[in-house]
């Protein structure tokens, strides 16, 4: 029962369709661990190893979807600040031309800095991201870059 309760732990944590793409490797993989004692595995002999083999690679590939899901949620975050960003610095007063472009200058340099670090953590979240699939087949690549495309 503990495996099937683990085994279904990971699925549910799956959320969507591109999910399951991207992990139906390593779900293949788990259902190969487990298939032996689904149909001829003889119970009476070393189940402890088997449970605890199958045990291990569940927790495996959920700490892979887990990590998957972060790294994907701190993507979106970043992403949410890019989008919310203002690029003008605007109080309410009276400017003076130089002064204004002065002003709307420094906010932009501020904003590009910004920019460039929400990039930097793009940019090592996709590649820890990558990490996850980077041994897998040309079908789990293509959807890692329809993944990434997206």
């Amino acid at each position: 029962m503990l495996i099937v309760r683990d085994y279904n732990n990971i699925i549910h944590t799956i959320s969507d369709e591109d999910e399951k793409a991207l992990f139906k490797e390593h779900l293949d993989l788990l259902d190969r661990t487990i298939e032996p004692g689904i149909k001829r595995y003889n119970w009476g002999a070393a189940a402890d190893t088997f449970v605890y083999t199958c045990r291990r690679d569940c927790q495996d590939v959920f700490k892979k979807v887990k990590k998957y899901q972060k790294n994907l949620n701190k993507i979106n975050d970043e992403f949410e600040k890019i989008q919310t960003t203002t690029l003008t610095s605007i109080q309410k007063r009276l400017y003076q031309l130089k002064e204004f472009i002065k002003e709307q200058e420094e906010c932009l340099k501020q904003k590009e800095k910004d920019f460039s670090g929400s990039f930097e953590i793009v940019k090592n979240k996709i590649m820890r991201t990558y990490e996850l699939f980077i041994q897998r087949g040309a079908k789990i690549q293509n959807e890692w870059l329809r993944f990434i495309n997206k």
